[in-house]
């Protein structure tokens, strides 16, 4: 899994769970062809958001820290595809809190 940035245009993780049952972070969304376990365990970048005031999550990397981690495990023996897909938004009243 490789570090990620929302673009400055959208510069927020939207706030919500698009991945039921998954271990990953608010706005990020995992489709898979089947028998694919993710885990995304980031730390994440932020910036500070005026209205409301709060910290928003804006990204992740994956550093030296032993609590950030990612894995994808296929369980399917006939192969398997996977998608990572982050959905950022400009409004920050929708936007992951820190």
């Amino acid at each position: 899994m490789p570090d990620f940035q929302c673009p400055g245009t959208h510069p927020y993780l939207l706030d919500q769970n698009l991945s039921e049952g998954r271990s990953v972070p608010a706005g990020v969304r995992v489709t898979e062809s089947g028998r694919v376990a993710v885990n995304i365990a980031p730390t994440y970048t932020r910036t500070w958001a005026d209205e409301p005031r709060r910290l928003l999550k804006t990204g992740w990397i994956f550093d030296s820290s032993p609590f950030t981690f990612a894995s994808a495990t296929n369980w399917n023996p006939d192969g398997a595809t996977l998608t990572v897909e982050a959905t950022c938004t400009s409004d920050a009243s929708r936007g992951a809190p820190y």
